[in-house]
C-alpha cells in the first residue's frame, strides 16, 4: 500500500537526523515513509540504517541533488523534504499536508521568517533571503516570504512534473522555481526556526556569491519559460 506521506532527509554527518527521525515517527505513527540520502562515513551510515528507515548512499554531490535522489525514490501521495539539522519546526509538514489535501496548494514552503529564534539567522542572511524572495515573487507572480527554506511539502503531480530534471549546479530554490514555472500553486505555512544544536552549517562559503547565483538562476529559468519570440 502506498504511504500517505514520504519525507526525504539529506544527511552528511548530521547528528540532528536521529532526533528528526524519532520526531517524525511520533508525528506519523502510520502511513509514513522516511528516506535518508546520506553522504557520510560508513559509521554514520550504519547508525542511520539502525533507525529502520530507508537509507541510500548519495551518488552525486550537493543538497539539491540529494533531495532529488530521495524524491525520485519516494512513493507517498504527499512528499516532503526537510533539513535534518533539527532547526525547522516539523509540525509545518502536517500543516502543509492539510493545505495540499484541501486542494489549496501543490507545493507548500515552511516560512521561517516570522518564527526566528534569537541567534538562529544573521541579519545579513535575513536581508538576502528577503531580497531573493522578492525577486522570485516578481518573476513568478507568487507571494512567498522564505524562498530559501529547507522545508518543502508537495503533492505527487507537482513532484512528477520536475523529478526528472537534473538540478546539477542549481541553487536550493530549484524546486520552487521549477514548480512555479509550470503553473502549479505555491503556498506556505509559518514555522519556528531554531538555532543549530548539532555540528556546523554547510552553506556555501560565500553567501553573497550564492545569492547572486540564485538570482541569476531565477531569471534564467523565467526567460526560458517565456513563449518563443518573447525572450528579447
Amino acid at each position: 500500500m502506498r504511504p500517505r506521506i514520504s519525507v526525504v532527509l539529506p544527511t552528511k554527518e548530521e547528528e540532528g537526523a536521529f532526533s528528526t527521525i524519532a520526531s517524525l515517527k511520533r508525528m506519523f505513527p502510520s502511513g509514513l515513509e522516511i528516506i535518508v540520502i546520506d553522504k557520510s562515513s560508513k559509521q554514520f551510515f550504519s547508525r542511520i540504517k539502525r533507525t529502520g528507515v530507508r537509507v541510500f548512499r548519495q551518488r552525486s554531490s550537493g543538497v539539491e541533488n540529494a533531495m532529488i535522489e530521495g524524491l525520485r525514490k519516494a512513493s507517498g501521495s504527499v512528499i516532503a523534504s526537510v533539513d535534518a539539522d533539527g532547526t525547522h519546526e516539523l509540525s509545518g509538514i502536517t500543516r502543509g499536508i492539510k493545505l495540499i489535501e484541501a486542494g489549496q496548494a501543490d507545493l507548500v514552503l515552511g516560512n521561517r521568517m516570522d518564527g526566528l529564534e534569537r541567534g538562529s539567522m544573521s541579519g545579513y542572511l535575513r536581508f538576502g533571503n528577503a531580497a531573493l524572495s522578492s525577486i522570485f515573487n516578481l518573476l513568478y507572480g507568487q507571494d512567498i516570504h522564505d524562498v530559501l527554506t529547507g522545508m518543502l511539502i508537495m503533492d505527487r503531480k507537482a513532484l512528477d512534473a520536475v523529478k526528472r530534471i537534473n538540478p546539477e549546479g542549481s541553487p536550493i530554490a530549484f524546486f520552487q522555481v521549477q514548480i512555479a514555472r509550470r503553473g502549479f500553486r505555491l503556498g506556505e505555512v509559518r514555522i519556528r526556526y531554531s538555532k543549530r544544536r548539532y555540528g556546523k552549517s554547510r552553506l556555501a562559503k560565500s553567501k553573497f556569491l550564492y545569492g547572486i547565483s540564485t538570482a541569476l538562476y531565477m531569471i534564467k529559468e523565467r526567460i526560458a519559460s517565456l513563449p518563443a519570440g518573447q525572450h528579447k
